[in-house]
Formats: C-alpha cells, structure tokens, sequence
C-alpha cells in the first residue's frame, strides 16, 4: 500500500424559557452588604443523575443528517486501507504532519471487530506522542484526542491540531466521514486545561487566552458547518470544551459510560462552547437546569436534551466504527435508536416548576420551598450553593439571551464577551483554586451571596470588550 500525504489545508424549538427572558437584566434583588467577600461554607456535593432512579423515555429529538451518497458508501465495494498520517506537534509549536505506510490490510467482514486482529491499522503516529492524530482508514478520517491521563484536557495547542487536521479530512477526496473521538476508558474529554487559564490569568495573559478561546469557538463553528459528516463518540467524561468538539457534530453518539455535562459555574465562569444554545433548546426548563447546577449527564439524558443522536453500546462501538469505514454514518448508524432511562425526563415535571423562576434568586427560593418533596430541589439547593453566584446570574441571563438567538455563532460571539469579563473578575481564578489546585472546595466567592448581585453588575458581562470574534467558513 502506497503511503500518502493528508495536505493540511439544527434543533427544534420546545418550551420557551420563561416570558422575561429577552435579553434584559437578571431580576435579582440586591441587599446592600459592606463590600466584603466571605467565605461559602462546605456544602454537599451534587449526587450524579445517573444514581437515581430511572425510566425508559420515548426519543424526542432528531438532528439533521447529511444525504447518503450512494458513489461514497457501496456495500457492494471492498473496502481501501489508505495511508495514516497524524497531526501533532511539541507545545508551543505548529502542528506537524507525520506520514507512515499503512500496509497491506486483510479485508474484513462487515460486523468484525476491530480488536480481533485489526487494530494494528488503527495505531497512531505522531510528531508528539499525546498531540491529536489524524488517521485514513478506508472512508474514514478519525482525528483522535491523546492525552488520556489527562482525561483528554484541551489546550491551545490541541485546538491548533484539531483544527488543522479537521480541514485536512475535508480537503482529502477520499474522506467521505470524518470520526471524533478520545482515547482512554476515562472519557472523551474533560473539557479545557482549567489549571492553565488559571496560570494564564496570574501571568496578565488574558489577551492570549482570549485569542485561545476565540480559536476554540472558531473550531467549534466548523464542526457545526462541516460539509461532510462528523461523527462523534461522547464516552465517560465529556464536559466543557468536550462537549464543544462532541455535540456540535452532525452524528453525535453516546455511550453507556457517558457523563455529559457544563460544570462552569463551579469555577466561577459561565458555560461557553455554544453550550447554552444547545442548552437554551432543550425540553422545558432542563437547559437551565442543566447549566445551573452543572449536572452530569446521562447518555439518556443527552438524547432528551438533544444533545446526541445516537445510542451505542460500549460493546458495539467497534463494530460500528468499522462500519463508518465503508458507510454514510446514517447506514452505520441504522437500528441505533433506542432510547436509554432519562432521570431528566422522569423529574421533567420537578424541573420545569423549580427552574422556570425569573431568576436564580427565585430558582434558590422555589427549591426552599419543595426541598422534603423533591430530589430536583436538593440537587438545585447542593449546587447553587456551591457555584460562584455571579456566575449563576450570568449564565441564567446568558442562557435567555441564547434562546433568542438565530445560529450557533451568535452564542459563540456571546460567550467570548462573556468569557473575557469572567478572566477578569476575582471569581474565576478562585474558583479553579478551590476546586482543582487547593482542592478545598471552599471558594471566597465574591460577591458571597446571590442576593449581592445586581442587574448592573450582571450587565457588565455583555458589554462589548477585546477583538471581535470572527469566523471563517469552509
């Protein structure tokens, strides 16, 4: 087998959130205080959703899918094993190309598994050893995340090489399906190097990480745009920016591992990655709900939500990325729709009354209110209490915005504004020190209380700041 170069080159709209959510300000009472940041206590934290009960669920929503062309995906046509090539490079350089002889591979029988001698075809080369990979096999570009260790954290460099070998794929003919996905059993991707923004912020770096995160938006739209087929498995931790690389996608699996989820109001930033667009057209009050308490969430509850499309069990998940070598992703994916318990949907009801509040303040008071009655109220009571409550205004205001949005990219305009103002309020780096570098999960919130929070100092977060953030089509 001849090696060769790889040349570098959508929802339905349910429930409304509530009427006052056009884009005005919070409506959240501020009690005046002397100014002074105390400390949040410890608090419990949030019981995942996947622990309690649950029921099956009928499927609710359906994503666009690409046509499938019948002169790229023929079952009559053996399949080709083309040449791999990876896409990586040391920190702080570009990303380099690497190219190796794929060999000559032993056709396969549909169904086989790829563990069962075929694995060898799948093996990576790269210029760095945990950089992102881009490999060919038969139809199928896979660009794979390698930093398992660090559940497949994401950098500047990362999105760099993302985006590099994304563009290579659509450049390349013989693609016709380009494959998203993690490597380790941990997850796809527990979203960006939080410690980093942290050190980039200490360091008076905020114009660089703005420029990071523009990077990351930008990927985030070509993925949404791509004219081919992006397939994406969301397995174990899938949160933050790994939910940007993941949902975004045209065909986006689940797993039984799966844990999905936006957990930035814990670190005292708003959810970002085009996140509350998603969130803002999910069933009833679950968008809210979601990205107010940060949940983790099932692969049931992603489908619900909207968040995915496809449901694969761990077991079949090699069989059918050995499908996708020879298939449109819609044949592939063909018979993969069942739709697995939704502790979502089952407390659908519990949600919609506790978080369709005109406010956080509100939300806090509705889940008082019911907290001996429902296992929704304790969840919102646990997690309200442990996020940053500027963040919580923030992304309460962030998210009705969204809702009123036309396109992903509005959001993703939204989000690098919003973002900005977060790298420059105290509660973000104090956020990412009580959580992941002290670990003392004890935050000096500032201000403490959600009732310290004004309309104006939430409408501070949307004023225009840095370079506008421009976008680039295929």
């Amino acid at each position: 087998m001849v090696a060769r170069d790889v040349p570098l080159a959508r929802h339905r709209f349910t429930d409304r959130l509530p009427d006052r959510c056009h884009g005005h300000a919070v409506g959240v009472r501020r009690r005046q205080r002397a100014g002074r940041c105390a400390t949040a206590g410890d608090v419990p934290v949030p019981v995942p959703l996947h622990r309690r009960g649950l029921e099956l669920q009928p499927r609710r929503h359906h994503r666009r899918r690409h046509s499938a062309d019948p002169g790229v995906a023929d079952r009559g046509q053996p399949r080709r094993h083309l040449g791999r090539c990876a896409v990586g490079g040391a920190v702080g350089s570009q990303p380099a190309l690497c190219v190796g002889s794929a060999g000559d591979q032993e056709q396969r029988p549909r169904g086989s598994a790829r563990h069962q001698g075929g694995a060898s075809r799948h093996r990576l080369r790269s210029t760095a050893g945990t950089g992102p990979a881009l490999t060919v096999t038969g139809r199928l570009a896979t660009i794979t995340l390698r930093k398992p260790a660090a559940i497949n954290a994401i950098g500047p460099e990362e999105i760099d090489a993302v985006t590099a070998a994304l563009r290579a794929a659509v450049a390349d003919a013989s693609v016709a399906t380009i494959l998203i996905r993690g490597e380790g059993e941990r997850g796809f991707s527990a979203g960006g190097d939080i410690k980093r923004v942290r050190t980039m912020i200490a360091s008076g770096e905020v114009d660089a990480l703005a420029e990071f995160w523009a990077n990351e938006y930008r990927l985030n739209h070509l993925i949404d745009t791509c004219p081919k087929p992006v397939v994406s498995i969301a397995h174990g931790l899938t949160l933050g920016g790994g939910v940007g690389l993941a949902s975004h996608a045209s065909h986006r699996i689940v797993t039984d591992s799966t844990r999905l989820g936006m957990p930035e109001v814990l670190i005292g930033l708003s959810p970002d990655i085009g996140g509350l667009w998603l969130y803002s057209r999910a069933p009833g009050r679950t968008g809210a709900f979601a990205a107010l308490t940060a949940a983790h969430l099932s692969a049931g509850d992603a489908l619900y939500m909207g968040l995915a499309d496809h449901y694969v069990p761990h077991g079949e998940i090699d069989d059918v990325v050995e499908r996708l070598q020879y298939l449109h992703p819609a044949e592939a994916l063909e018979g993969f729709d069942a739709q697995p318990p939704s502790w979502v949907a089952d407390h659908r009801g519990a949600i919609d009354r506790v978080f369709g509040a005109n406010s956080v303040l509100e939300i806090l008071e509705s889940a008082r209110l019911l907290e001996e009655k429902s296992a929704v109220a304790e969840i919102a009571m646990a997690s309200l209490a442990a996020a940053s409550p500027t963040a919580l205004c923030v992304t309460y205001e962030a998210l009705c915005r969204a809702a009123n949005m036309h396109g992903l990219t509005e959001c993703l305009d939204q989000d690098l504004r919003v973002g900005q103002h977060c790298a420059r309020h105290p509660d973000l780096t104090e956020g990412i020190r009580a959580r992941v570098v002290d670990k003392d999960r004890k935050p000096n919130w500032c201000p403490p209380t959600l009732a310290d929070v004004s309309p104006v100092d939430v409408e501070r977060f949307f004023a225009p700041i840095g370079k506008p953030l421009r976008f680039s089509d295929w």
